[in-house]
């Protein structure tokens, strides 16, 4: 038996533990987890296993740039749909994350597939950008999310104003329909 205990279930250089899932489907626990980088800050990823076997696999990618952020079931399949956060540097030190996109990864076989991206999102005016924040769950089809988006609105000639949204995500074409705006602390 090894010193760190999770090493013994295949689960490798880890800092904390945040919470573990079972597909139905598949028959698969997937558990999520989260790696410091410096103080403070740090990347979730996530590691599936059948319930036949006894270690995890990983199935995301293990890098410093990318965060496995909101993992959502799939009732539709043996998918996982995740909120994907690029970390960001400055003078080589971290300093937070830009929403990168939302993926789908299949959790049999590992493949991973970028569903949405900034450039696949189209924005209803007055906004002109904006991201996923939060996902919150999974249409029933499996084609959707909830989740929470931050449009960005131009205000001026150099400023801007965010507003925060419950909406439906459609992973077929990019557009979402907006449920209700949220507000402070995005409740």
């Amino acid at each position: 038996m090894s010193q760190d205990p999770w090493e013994d279930v295949g689960i490798t250089k880890e800092s904390y533990f945040l919470s573990l899932m079972f597909e139905p489907l598949s028959r698969t626990l997937v558990a999520h987890f989260y790696r410091e980088l410096s103080e403070g800050f740090g990347v979730n990823s996530l590691y599936a296993r059948h319930i036949t076997e006894d270690k995890y696999r990983r199935i995301t990618k293990r890098t410093d740039g990318l965060s496995f952020e909101d993992p959502t079931l799939s009732p539709a399949g043996a998918h996982i749909f995740v909120n994907v956060m690029a970390t960001g540097q400055q003078t080589g030190e971290y300093v937070g994350f830009d929403w990168n996109s939302l993926r789908k990864i299949d959790i049999t076989n590992n493949e991973v597939l970028s569903m949405i991206e900034e450039r696949d999102l189209e924005f209803e005016k007055p906004y002109d950008d904006g991201w996923i924040s939060q996902i919150y769950g999974a249409g029933t089809s499996g084609d959707s999310v909830y989740c929470s988006m931050g449009l960005k609105r131009n205000t001026g000639t150099q400023s801007s104003e965010v507003d925060y949204f419950l909406a439906e995500l459609s992973m077929l074409d990019g557009k979402y329909e907006i449920i209700t705006k949220l507000n402070v602390g995005h409740l």
